[in-house]
C-alpha cells in the first residue's frame, strides 16, 4: 500500500496547483494525507477534490493494518472476538455521534465508523482458526441468501441528493445499516473461502487479473478520469456509456502497468526483508 500510496500524493502536489475540482487543499490538509488521514477534511466538510477524494479509505485501511497486530498479540482466540464485538460498538456510537456533530459523509469515511466493516472479516478468520475453514464456510454459505437479499436493497437505496429527488435513508439506516452490511458482506465472501465448492467464474483469468490491479485501479481511476476528460475533450459530447467504457479500459490499462513497474518490484524486496 504504502510505496504506490506515497508516490501517488508526491505526484499530485508536484502538479500542484489545479483546478479546485481536482485538488482543494486547505492549511494542513497535505499533512493529514501523509499521515494516512485524509478523510478528516472530509468529516469537517471541506471537500479536497476529485484527486485525492478516494484516499480516506485508504487510510481507514491502513490504520487497520498498524493496530490490529497490537490488538491480537497475547490474546486468545475469546478475548479477540470480545475486542471485535466492542469494536462494532464503537462503530454504532461513532455512527451515531459523526451524523450529529460532523459533516453527513464523516458517518461513512472515519475510522472509528467503519471498525464493523473491518472486525466482520477478522471475526470470521478468527472462528476459522479455532473451528476449522471449512466449517465456517458451511455456515456462510447456508445464510448468504439473506447477505445477498440484504446487499441488493443496500444497492438499490438513494445515499445522495441526485437520487430520487433527494430521498436520503433514515439516521437508523446509516448508523446501524452500516453494521448490517459489513456482516453481509463477510457472510457472502466466506460462502466462497477454502473448503466451498469451486466457483468457475471466480477463476476466470479476467477477474482474477483485475483482482491483482485492483488497488492502483481504486488509487488512480479519478485522476484517470480526470486527464482523459482534458485530453479527449471531443468524446464529451459522446454518449455516458461510452465515455465509462473508456474510463474503466484506461485505468484497468494504466494500474496494469503501474503494477508491473511499481508494485511488484517491492512486493519482491519485501520478501527480503526480516
Amino acid at each position: 500500500i504504502m510505496p504506490l500510496y506515497y508516490l501517488y500524493l508526491a505526484a499530485v502536489f508536484a502538479f500542484a496547483p489545479l483546478p479546485v475540482r481536482l485538488v482543494d487543499l486547505a492549511p494542513g490538509d497535505a499533512a493529514l494525507f501523509v499521515a494516512y488521514l485524509g478523510a478528516v477534511p472530509g468529516a469537517v466538510g471541506h471537500y479536497p477534490g476529485h484527486l485525492l477524494a478516494p484516499l480516506w479509505s485508504v487510510g481507514v485501511e491502513e490504520h487497520f493494518y498498524l493496530v490490529w497486530p497490537l490488538v491480537m498479540r497475547g490474546r486468545n482466540a475469546p478475548s479477540i472476538l470480545r475486542a471485535c464485538i466492542v469494536g462494532a460498538v464503537v462503530a454504532v456510537l461513532a455512527r451515531a455521534a459523526s451524523l450529529a456533530v460532523l459533516d453527513p459523509d464523516a458517518a461513512g469515511i472515519l475510522t472509528p465508523c467503519r471498525l464493523d466493516a473491518l472486525l466482520a472479516g477478522a471475526v470470521l478468520a478468527v472462528v476459522a482458526s479455532t473451528r476449522g475453514e471449512i466449517e465456517v464456510t458451511r455456515w456462510c454459505r447456508a445464510r448468504v441468501w439473506y447477505a445477498l437479499a440484504w446487499l441488493v436493497v443496500v444497492a438499490l437505496t438513494p445515499l445522495g441528493p441526485w437520487s430520487h429527488h433527494g430521498v436520503y435513508p433514515s439516521r437508523a439506516y446509516l448508523v446501524l445499516g452500516y453494521t448490517v452490511t459489513s456482516v453481509a458482506c463477510a457472510v457472502s465472501v466466506g460462502s466462497v473461502a477454502h473448503g466451498a465448492p469451486p466457483v468457475a467464474w471466480l477463476r476466470v483469468r479476467p477477474l482474477v487479473f483485475v483482482g491483482r490491479v485492483s488497488y492502483g485501479v481504486y488509487l488512480l481511476h479519478m485522476a484517470v478520469g480526470a486527464v482523459l476528460y482534458h485530453v479527449a475533450s471531443r468524446w464529451r459530447g459522446e454518449a455516458m456509456e461510452a465515455w465509462i467504457v473508456a474510463w474503466v479500459v484506461v485505468t484497468v490499462a494504466v494500474a496494469a502497468v503501474v503494477h508491473r513497474v511499481v508494485e511488484t518490484p517491492f512486493q519482491r524486496l519485501r520478501r527480503h526483508l526480516p
